[in-house]
């Protein structure tokens, strides 16, 4: 989880800031994979122990389906090829089938699709093809 990164401040001159598109859930992701296709390393440290509150920033589950959904795709649209990017989709809406139906119930279904939507339209270029 990125609540809780080390890094060098040569890192940051070589791959640059946290990706801002993100704004919140897997700019952390995005990041250790730019790190890693800049030859460093990544080293995790189960002993480390911290506290984190999950979801204190989104205090509700409105805004992390659709920042959950939204980041999603433009994850894979960022760091896979097409092909997997299109199984990673097809795996994607059929797991939030599921979610959705769940937010039909309780009466919020919009959040799900609209954040897939929004990544969906997302511009960003591709970094492997």
């Amino acid at each position: 989880t990125g609540c809780l990164m080390f890094f060098s401040k040569d890192i940051i001159g070589k791959v640059g800031y946290l990706p801002e598109e993100y704004f919140l859930y897997l700019e952390d992701v995005d990041y250790s994979l730019k790190v890693m296709e800049n030859q460093y390393k990544l080293i995790y440290i189960p002993s480390a122990c911290i506290w984190h509150k999950v979801g204190s920033t989104t205090k509700s589950s409105i805004n992390q389906a659709y920042y959950s959904n939204r980041n999603r795709i433009i994850l894979g649209k960022k760091h896979l090829s097409k092909f997997n990017y299109l199984k990673f989709l097809f795996f994607l809406f059929l797991s939030r089938i599921v979610k959705t139906i769940i937010s039909f119930i309780k009466l919020q279904p919009k959040n799900e699709f609209v954040g897939c939507l929004t990544g969906l339209r997302f511009e960003c270029k591709r970094k492997i093809e």
